[in-house]
């Protein structure tokens, strides 16, 4: 079997011939790129793809979005401006007023983060109900079709939605901390503009629905430790209502949880999930293999398992082949699993270990023989 017919096996309920390896790449060549250590051939689109080629494992991030998303322009726009140190300056214009947020890039790690948030107070939240009505949705099927075409063999795409309202307003409009307060101090704002954003969403739903592929995949980067509770108050029945919807489309559907798992894990479960994705176990994650496999039901499809915090100092590469096997005996004997690095392979990992990680799969077959 290629890595698709094996990671299409799974997600059918099926038993492959070796237990297909995935793993997100596009960390590893972004900073390697930036630091000048890339070999030529691995850079850009095409090279990305040529390097999991080389490294026989499957790409499967990022794929077009089945669903494209615009605005008018003349009434919403982000305006950037380098204000130094590193810092980025970014201000949404939309017709309800003006938010601003100022990112930090960090050279060491080749990535950035958000100082200030765009939304202060509860008096901005009108900003992000705007932008959510202002979007006009377009189905974007043939540009789906087309990449996992030219993958083929080598890949299987998963598009992405947008992240879910709760995981939006977290992730990019609020923080964390900010929205906890916001919930505290003006709770009837927030839910106001959680029901906006849900009901804009409809349009994008019913295209996503009506797309003729076969997955798709919530980016909503979740983590119990830091959104468990309010996932279960504002989100809980919102993914129970979007997920069936996608079922009855005839979709399988995954959910992105690489942070700490706790009750959350079996949340998703629970709410129809059929893949969570990019599982982070113990003892980089909160939960042992055994506690997910208990968390889990028979029809769950594990899509991880391998923290990606293993690939760089100071695991070693046996121990960590060790855990690999570990993790298909106990994970991939009684429901489905796709190993795959959780999250992303970093850019000091060692990329060697990715290609020793696929040959052991090769060795081990079936994942029903594993134990035998």
């Amino acid at each position: 079997m290629t890595l698709r017919e094996r990671a299409m096996t799974v997600l059918r309920g099926g038993i492959p011939d070796a237990v297909p390896w995935f793993t997100d790449l596009t960390y590893y060549q972004h900073g390697t790129t930036q630091a000048g250590t890339l070999e030529a051939k691995y850079r850009g689109s095409e090279g990305l793809l040529q390097l999991h080629r080389d490294l026989r494992v499957g790409v499967y991030l990022f794929t077009p979005p089945l669903v494209t998303i615009e605005r008018d322009p003349t009434l919403f726009s982000i305006e950037e401006k380098d204000i130094g140190d590193g810092k980025t300056l970014r201000v949404f214009r939309s017709p309800e007023g003006s938010l601003t947020s100022v990112t930090q890039s960090c050279a060491d790690s080749f990535s950035s983060a958000i100082l200030e948030y765009p939304v202060k107070t509860a008096d901005d939240l009108r900003v992000v109900v705007a932008w959510y009505q202002g979007a006009c949705y377009s189905p974007n099927y043939d540009a789906v079709l087309a990449c996992d075409a030219h993958w083929g063999d080598d890949g299987l795409g998963v598009p992405l939605t947008p992240r879910t309202p709760l995981a939006a307003l977290v992730a990019e409009w609020c923080g964390v901390n900010n929205l906890a307060y916001l919930v505290a101090d003006a709770p009837a704002e927030v839910e106001a503009t959680l029901d906006a954003m849900r009901r804009a969403e409809d349009e994008l739903y019913r295209l996503t629905c009506a797309a003729p592929y076969p997955l798709v995949e919530i980016p909503d980067n979740l983590s119990a430790e830091a959104v468990g509770g309010l996932w279960r108050c504002f989100s809980r029945d919102y993914y129970r209502e979007r997920v069936a919807a996608l079922h009855a489309s005839g979709k399988v559907v995954g959910c992105h949880i690489d942070g700490t798992l706790g009750h959350l894990f079996a949340d998703l479960v629970e709410a129809g999930i059929d893949f969570p994705e990019s599982v982070v176990p113990a003892p980089v994650g909160d939960l042992t293999l055994e506690q997910i496999r208990d968390a889990s039901s028979p029809n769950t499809i594990i899509w991880g398992g391998i923290p990606s915090a293993m690939f760089a100092p100071p695991f070693e590469r046996d121990w960590v082949l060790s855990f690999a096997k570990r993790v298909v005996a106990v994970l991939g004997e009684e429901r489905g699993l796709v190993l795959a690095g959780a999250d992303q392979v970093p850019p000091n990992g060692d990329i060697d270990l990715v290609r020793r990680i696929g040959d052991l799969l090769e060795e081990l077959g079936p994942p029903t023989q594993i134990g035998s």
